[in-house]
């Protein structure tokens, strides 16, 4: 939260709506990254023109929030610009973003988001690139429904609560239940602590919470490049002005009207769907003023606090100027920032040609030839972290190895820092975004790694139970959803030879179906068991096969045959006449592996080759389509 004036984000983007669902985001199409794109960054990101922008010393105050002289700035999607005395707003922010508020709408919570992102709608419908928190309103009457339902949610998807009094405890632990809940004790020492100051004397309601994700193993907040998200506990007092519970906020003491902020209005803001207040505009000149030709960076954006009508004293850079400029200049250090990194990695070298697993990464990175490269190159290295040291040496390998497939195995004899490529897969499909990362596994991911699926397409669980977690778990939600499937090796001790399914390829997969009123889950399936296999072979459900299963078909056994022998990645179809003669199938064709949705789950194991049990598509089927046939 930052009661200051606050600015927008990135550049050139895409103008796909962001369809927010259950589990997942539909349609996620961001302006650096989508996994089905093959553009390069270079091709979505444009530069910035500056020919209009008149340079001169209000502008360039800019400058004051970098260590480093802005020409020698480098760029990561998981921390924006780096050697920023602010954290700025990134990918990985927007990405979280876009969970955070996926829950929230799925739960129907009645909030209000305000402050530096209203400012940024007010001034030119963008997030403010220096400003990398949320703040939202919800009233008391909504708070149960926070705590409760939402709050153990959130810690789920890898977010973290705590006071906003600025002290480090996390207040929301994991029992022995794996229930995630209050612990009594911090809460009753925090209600003692602040007695007077952000509570009510009757201690009933606090003033509210802050949300944060990218935490580290000790629970310790990462300040570099995190999520954030203050959430203020509100009131109306009897003079119909909106309040804070706790007196916390800038708009506590503005005496902002209740007719401005209710009933909230949904705009889309950066592609993401978010209810604003009623008269933004309003509001923004009630708490802040001139936004347009004022802006004030503060470069300690820590936990800001109101207490008893007086406001802790931030550092800030005042800019006298029209914001659009500033924008504009800002957007063009980015660019340049992004072009430095590529010449680090040598980008202009890369080809996708070449594939590597995850032992290969590990080792990159205790490379010290190169990364006494990269040191040498990295301007001022010993102010970055080991992460982002990691990070080019990572890019650097992909780069000059000419990757295009990338397998990450992990298993339990994994060390932790194996798993640190995990932290590096957005910055991977930053600068790569044609790249393919898929994952296998046989054992449950710790929660802080849970984000990295976002930025992986397939995850092969070798565990049934794995499969289920995963993909049939409701209190999952993900801004771009991978491929979950489980895999059955025919040879239980082929762990060795998972590279086949996403490199080599299997050179003959059967899947079979009675594919009546052929729909996009049919699609669906059809194109995944394409992409791992060099010959595709179909087996159709007979009529009397369909009869015997208690389904009466629409279309015939021929039109459906037909339907199939249009589909030209489709190399053979047969007439299925038993569910018995599986493996016979499997054997008369020479089916390396057998593919089927996961209503199959387990059901073909005993079959002697391999098996994937695909997703199926959520919200369709042929039982759907027939419904509606006969309702209308």
């Amino acid at each position: 939260m930052n009661n200051q004036f606050l600015l927008v984000p990135l550049i050139n983007r895409k103008k796909n709506k962001i369809q927010i669902v259950r589990k997942n985001i539909i349609g996620r199409k961001s302006y650096y990254i989508s996994k089905n794109n093959n553009k390069t960054e270079t091709e979505i990101e444009t530069k910035v023109e500056t020919e209009n922008i008149i340079i001169n010393e209000e502008i360039e105050k800019i400058n004051e929030i970098f260590t480093i002289h802005k020409d020698n700035l480098l760029y990561l999607a998981s921390n924006s610009i780096l050697y920023s005395k602010v954290n700025l707003y990134s990918e990985y922010i927007y990405e979280r973003a876009i969970v955070f508020f996926s829950i929230l709408d799925y739960f129907q919570l009645n909030y209000y988001v305000f402050a530096g992102a209203a400012i940024g709608l007010v001034r030119n419908g963008k997030k403010i690139p220096w400003d990398y928190d949320y703040d939202i309103i919800i009233f008391k009457e909504e708070i149960s429904k926070f705590e409760k339902n939402i709050l153990p949610i959130l810690i789920k998807n890898n977010f973290y609560a705590k006071k906003p009094d600025g002290r480090n405890p996390i207040v929301i632990k994991e029992n022995s239940n794996s229930i995630y809940s209050y612990s009594e004790w911090n809460r009753w020492n925090d209600l003692k602590y602040l007695k007077g100051n952000i509570f009510l004397k009757n201690g009933i309601y606090n003033a509210g919470f802050q949300i944060y994700s990218q935490v580290n193993q000790e629970n310790v907040i990462n300040t570099n490049g995190h999520f954030q998200c203050d959430i203020f506990y509100s009131y109306i007092d009897e003079n119909n002005i909106i309040k804070n519970i706790g007196k916390w906020g800038l708009y506590h003491l503005k005496n902002v009207p209740y007719e401005l902020v209710s009933p909230s209005k949904r705009i889309e803001f950066e592609n993401i769907s978010l209810p604003f207040f009623q008269n933004v505009e309003e509001d923004i000149k009630i708490e802040y003023g001139d936004v347009i030709n004022k802006t004030i960076i503060a470069l300690d954006h820590d936990n800001t606090v109101v207490l008893k009508g007086q406001t802790k004293e931030n550092k800030n850079i005042h800019i006298n100027e029209n914001y659009h400029n500033i924008f504009k200049y800002f957007q063009n250090i980015k660019y340049h920032s992004i072009q430095n990194t590529k010449q680090i990695i040598q980008f202009d070298n890369h080809s996708y040609l070449q594939s590597c697993d995850s032992f290969q990464l590990i080792n990159a990175l205790y490379n010290s030839y190169e990364k006494n490269i990269i040191l040498q190159q990295l301007p001022n290295s010993s102010s970055l972290s080991k992460r982002i040291i990691n990070s080019f040496l990572i890019l650097k390998f992909i780069s000059n190895n000419n990757i295009k497939n990338i397998i990450l195995k992990y298993h339990l004899h994994f060390k932790n820092e194996d798993f640190e490529l995990l932290f590096h897969l957005q910055n991977i499909l930053f600068y790569f975004p044609s790249i393919q990362i898929d994952l296998y596994i046989q054992d449950k991911l710790e929660t802080i790694y849970n984000d990295s699926f976002n930025f992986i397409h397939n995850v092969f669980c070798l565990q049934i139970d794995l499969f289920k977690f995963y993909a049939d778990n409701n209190d999952f939600f993900y801004s771009n959803k991978p491929n979950f499937m489980y895999i059955k090796f025919g040879n239980k001790n082929s762990i060795n030879r998972i590279d086949k399914v996403i490199v080599n390829k299997y050179n003959n997969a059967i899947t079979f179906g009675t594919f009546d009123l052929f729909h996009i889950g049919h699609q669906n399936i059809l194109n995944k068991t394409k992409n791992i296999c060099n010959h595709l072979i179909v087996g159709i459900s007979s009529d009397e096969l369909n009869l015997k299963k208690g389904k009466t078909s629409i279309q015939s056994f021929d039109i459906r045959q037909k339907k199939m022998q249009e589909i030209h990645f489709i190399h053979e179809t047969f007439m299925e006449e038993s569910l018995n003669k599986k493996n016979d199938y499997i054997l008369q064709f020479d089916a390396d592996v057998l593919t089927m949705g996961h209503d199959w789950l387990g059901k073909f194991d005993w079959v002697s080759c391999d098996v994937i049990y695909f997703e199926r598509t959520p919200n369709i089927s042929t039982t759907l389509l027939k419904n509606n046939l006969i309702n209308t």
